[in-house]
């Protein structure tokens, strides 16, 4: 096993001292991959990445699923927000003639 060290993103001018340091990643071969496949999947759940390389070259990464952003609420703005009656109402004719015309 092997690491892939940090990763050092530099720009140009007076902001090349700014870096983007990436943790490193557990780096295996193919074949070890296969025997420690289960502990590999149980540190991917925990948020870990792996590299799989096969000759040292890498060809996969293992990695946790995202998790949708939130979970929508249905009902949080009751009472909130009011509706007319007449919402789905036709529109006024000069209204109608505005959308309609090139």
């Amino acid at each position: 096993m092997t690491k892939v060290g940090h990763i050092a993103i530099l720009s140009i001018g007076c902001m090349h001292r700014r870096m983007m340091k990436v943790p490193p990643m557990k780096q295996l071969n193919i074949h070890e991959a296969k025997v420690k496949l289960s502990s590999l999947v149980d540190q991917a759940a925990r948020g870990k990445s792996i590299i799989i390389a096969k000759s040292g070259t890498p060809l996969a990464r293992l990695g946790p699923i995202s998790e949708p952003a939130r979970k929508i609420k249905f009902g949080f703005m009751k009472g909130e927000i009011m509706i007319a009656d007449d919402f789905d109402a036709p529109l006024p004719e000069a209204i109608l003639r505005a959308f309609e015309s090139d």
